[in-house]
């Protein structure tokens, strides 16, 4: 059975993937293909494309569609349906006979997602985000083919509301809450959330239903009531200025945080970690099951995630990748290919499933652009020496990861011991000075230099840095000495695994500072010419690009 899998047309992170026989074959995002951050509002039209590609068939190949919001639990979800009819609209589809389309509901998705992915045949599941139709959290449990829910929580008690609000209160956006989570150590928890009381089934916020206003927009409600609560609880919302910067088209947001608002962020991460440990606590007794998968928005919050590892609730603990929105699209195939009795889907173990392309496609990129186009067998070894030169390069290599962490494929790559060379990175992305930056390292050396003995694929859970290991991660190190690593199977036999060998044998430590290859204002890289034109209008140093490398001259006089 061939499944196409979508999720968007409301909210935000459209995607699409193709399952078949109940293995996914392709996934990717449409805001790689759009260059329109988290392309919001928008259906998965060119991911669905490109997934019809990768898989090398045609829509009239597909047997069905599953979409990853069910209309018919609200029917204010009038937009789905709008939403729907556009896609089948599209001119891409003309011609095509669309097969049936199959509505799982939007938690249900979140939900088959990182169980059915996890490879676990019996695991405690928890969904947190902001809303999906009618319920903000659900707690099932999962048993080989089956999920059947223990408890769910209305859009009322929604814990990614309560954080997206508090982001917006501080003045970061609601749409960036790991900015919030970035700047929570460096403050204290000083502050508590009256409206927030813990029960033995759970929490109760005290927040109101909005009256006579559809599910749709309840979540724009429930965030002038917190902005309401917290202007009583910390005083009028900071000033925030904006400015217009012609050069990118962009407004950039200038705002003083002074030690009260990192304090805050302190606080409400601080109560996020004390609901997420409650809720695992409910979801394991619930369940009997020690194996826990997270997903919903609020499980990319990897400092949540890190603690629960760590908290000695659970044994083992799955996030798939994409555990946002679009990670929707792949639980809403799976759900139907398990319902049509199809093979159980096999662990998914890493997050390239997005394009590849071609030397003859980057040759051509880097010729287009007027750029020298230098070969080399050995691309890891030779990046490695740029780095411990002091580089900071922009490595693009094989197919494209899905989910919002560059995981070795579309990363901007640094040195990690030196404090100079973080700041650098930041500047060159265009990212606040303060925002921490992440590691990748080759699986064994998290048991050497982290208190943390698990595996760490997708980049989700922090850990600890031993202080003896403080040095040599000078730059991926957080205030709190924390960072969030990626750990990299040396069977993988990437070009990535290959450059951190390297490194390893230069520096007695295989890892190095991985961030997303992009700048503020754009989406993670897709194509050759998207790499390029970033590569080209920031100040990273060089490009490796497949087998080809670029160095700028200003680097090379270095």
């Amino acid at each position: 059975m061939i499944i196409l899998g979508i999720s968007g047309g409301i909210g935000h992170d459209p995607a699409a993937c193709i399952v078949i026989d109940g293995q996914l074959r392709a996934m990717a995002e449409e805001e790689r293909f759009t260059r329109v951050k988290r392309a919001p509002n928008q259906m998965p039209i060119y991911a669905t494309l490109y997934c019809l590609k990768e898989a090398g068939i045609e829509l009239s190949d597909i047997d069905a569609i599953a979409t990853a919001w069910d209309p018919t639990l609200d029917p204010s979800y009038f937009s789905v349906n709008d939403a729907m009819r556009a896609f089948k609209g599209h001119k891409a589809f003309h011609g095509h006979t669309f097969p049936p389309i199959v509505s799982i509901d939007h938690h249900h998705a979140h939900a088959a997602s990182s169980f059915f992915a996890s490879g676990f045949s019996d695991a405690a599941i928890l969904v947190v985000d902001g809303q999906g139709e009618r319920v903000s959290i659900t707690i099932a449990h999962g048993q080989n083919r089956a999920i059947k829910v223990v408890q769910s929580f209305g859009i009322t008690q929604s814990i990614g509301n309560f954080y997206g609000a508090i982001s917006t209160y501080i003045g970061l956006g609601a749409k960036n809450p790991g900015k919030t989570m970035g700047l929570a150590p460096y403050g204290q928890p000083q502050y508590d959330f009256p409206q927030i009381k813990l029960a033995s089934d759970g929490y109760v916020m005290n927040i109101s239903e909005p009256k006579d206003t559809p599910y749709t927009l309840w979540s724009r409600d429930i965030y002038l009531q917190w902005l309401n609560i917290f202007t009583e609880l910390f005083g009028p919302k900071p000033e925030t200025r904006l400015s217009f910067d012609l050069s990118s088209s962009t407004f950039k947001t200038h705002l003083n945080i002074d030690q009260r608002l990192k304090d805050i962020a302190s606080s409400a991460q601080h109560t996020l970690e004390e609901l997420m440990l409650h809720l695992t606590t409910i979801a394991v007794k619930a369940t009997s099951s020690r194996n826990l998968v997270l997903a919903g928005g609020v499980a990319l919050n990897c400092t949540a995630n890190g603690l629960l590892q760590r908290s000695g609730l659970i044994d083992e603990l799955y996030i798939f990748p994409a555990a946002h929105d679009a990670g929707g699209a792949l639980g809403a195939a799976l759900a139907l290919a398990t319902q049509h009795q199809e093979p159980m889907c096999n662990v998914i173990d890493h997050a390239y499933w997005g394009p590849a392309f071609s030397d003859q496609d980057i040759v051509s990129s880097l010729r287009i652009a007027g750029l020298p186009i230098i070969e080399h067998d050995d691309i890891g070894g030779v990046v490695a020496e740029l780095i411990q030169r002091g580089a900071v390069v922009g490595w693009f290599q094989e197919r494209m990861e899905v989910g919002p962490r560059a995981l070795g494929h579309r990363s901007i790559l640094a040195s990690p011991a030196r404090v100079e060379i973080r700041d650098r990175v930041n500047e060159v992305k265009g990212r606040e000075k303060w925002r921490p930056l992440a590691p990748s390292m080759l699986a064994g050396e998290e048991k050497r230099v982290l208190d943390s003995l698990s595996p760490s694929p997708f980049m989700l859970k922090a850990a600890l840095v031993y202080p003896e290991s403080r040095n040599q991660l000078a730059a991926v190190t957080h205030v709190d000495g924390s960072t969030r690593p990626q750990t990299v199977t040396e069977a993988s036999g990437t070009a990535f695994c290959r450059l951190l060998s390297c490194l390893k044998e230069e520096t007695g430590i295989g890892a190095i500072l991985n961030t997303s290859f992009n700048d503020a204002h754009e989406p993670i890289v897709c194509t050759p010419r998207d790499a390029i034109k970033t590569f080209v209008s920031t100040s990273l140093d060089a490009l490796a690009i497949g087998h080809y490398l670029v160095v700028k001259p200003s680097f090379r006089k270095r």
